[in-house]
This record gives structure tokens, sequence and C-alpha cells, in this order.
């Protein structure tokens, strides 16, 4: 089930991590998908803590939260830069605690569990058809979740929104409508940060704006709504224009 959560700063949005969903859902997470982690660094493929977010969302099974994670640790383990293994090597004791570091792995149980039990040959990973299995899945729901997710972070009075979907959704209303007019209180102090993600830059729409910010410029991303100022016993509230 979704865990829906609120946006505190100075609104109401809770410090940390969420995602927003496509019909306006601030979803509490421990880490965001697809990982900003591997995205960093150049890595654009599912990995353990997206399956884990899938998982627990019922979008797929235990076998292939284990396709993915036998995947993504093939990768590490033969990666010149990472373990330098051949298919030939030994998987031992030290590779489990390296690769739980790297794709970290206390964010994502399911993957942990399984990769502490595996035994045998760093090509052992990618039999019976893990590969293909895992470019299937991968193709699935990679674009669904940089297509269904806006990724929030809250920390002190600045709220973070980072667009990375690639289909030309259009999130002006999701965002602004449905979730920082929610949840802003008015009176200004809040910051947002609006960016568009694709793979290691960014694109800048807002940086540290307030609320009014949002609403004024036109050369940005927009309310799909127009809202005009009113104060009442010394408050600001943002009125709908009819």
């Amino acid at each position: 089930m979704k865990k829906l959560c609120k946006i505190y700063a100075n609104t109401t949005i809770p410090y940390g991590s969420a995602l927003l969903d496509r019909d306006g859902n601030l979803i509490e997470v421990a880490f965001h998908v697809p990982s900003t982690t591997y995205i960093s660094r150049g890595i654009k493929h599912l990995c353990c803590t997206d399956a884990q977010f899938l998982y627990d969302h019922n979008y797929i099974t235990q076998e292939d939260v284990a396709v993915i994670t036998k995947y993504c640790f093939h990768e590490y383990l033969t990666d010149p830069e990472c373990g330098g293994k051949s298919d030939d090597n030994s998987i031992g004791v030290v590779d489990f605690v390296n690769f739980n570091a790297y794709a970290e792995l206390r964010y994502a149980d399911a993957s942990k569990d399984l990769v502490m039990s595996i035994r045998g040959q760093v090509g052992d990973l990618i039999g019976n058809g893990v590969e293909k299995k895992f470019q299937d899945l991968n193709k699935k729901w990679y674009s669904f979740l940089q297509n269904n997710y806006v990724k929030v972070s809250n920390f002190k009075n600045v709220v973070e929104f980072r667009i990375g979907s690639t289909d030309g959704f259009d999130w002006n209303k999701i965002i602004i409508d449905d979730c920082i007019l929610k949840y802003d209180n008015g009176n200004g102090n809040t910051k947002y940060n609006i960016i568009k993600e694709s793979g290691q830059t960014y694109k800048v729409y807002f940086m540290q704006s307030t609320l009014s910010d949002l609403l004024s410029d036109d050369k940005a991303v927009l309310s799909s709504r127009r809202y005009t100022r009113k104060v009442v016993n010394g408050k600001m509230f943002l009125v709908p224009v009819r």
C-alpha cells in the first residue's frame, strides 16, 4: 500500500524524501527512485533500491527482485573500477560487504537478504536467463519510475521537486496546484526548487523561489490556474481567479 505523507518546511512537508505521483499524492520513501546515486554514476537502469520500491508497492515479485539484484551484483563485480573480477572468479565475503555499501542495500532489505545467501562463481549470477529477464524488467519499469514520479526533498525551509519524466507529461498542475498550494501556508518562508533531472545534469526552472515567485513568473513552470492575493485579519491567502 502507498504510504502518503504531507509536506512540512513552513507549510506542512516532512523532512526527508518523498515521491509525488500523477494523482498529486506524496508518498514518503527512504530513498528516491530511480536511484539518484546510480544516476550520478552514469548508470541508468534499475537497481536494488528501485526493486525494493517496486516490490513494496506490488509491482514486481520476489523473483523479479532476485533478477535485478543478481544483474546489479554481477555488473558491480565485473566493473574494473569496482570488483574487477572475471566470471570464473569466486564470490567472497568481501564482495558482499562492498556491494552492500555500493548498492545502498540498507534501503533494500529484499536484495540484502538475497545477496548474503549467494554462493559460487561470478558468472553464475547471470545464468538461467537472468540477463534477458533483467532487460525485460528494466524496459518496463525504469521508464515507469521516471515518468510517474517526481522526486521531492525537504530540508530546513527548502522543498525541491526533481522531474525526471521523458514522456512529455506536464507536471505544472500536479506540483503547484495539487501539492504546493495544498500545503503552503502563505507566509512566504518556504522556498521551492523545481528542476528537470536529465542524467547527470539538471535544468533549473525555479531556485530558492517563494510561492509568489512560482505564480508570478510566466516564463517557466506555472500553475494551471491563476491566483490573487487576499489579506484577512493580517494573514495572506491565495484565492483562485474565477
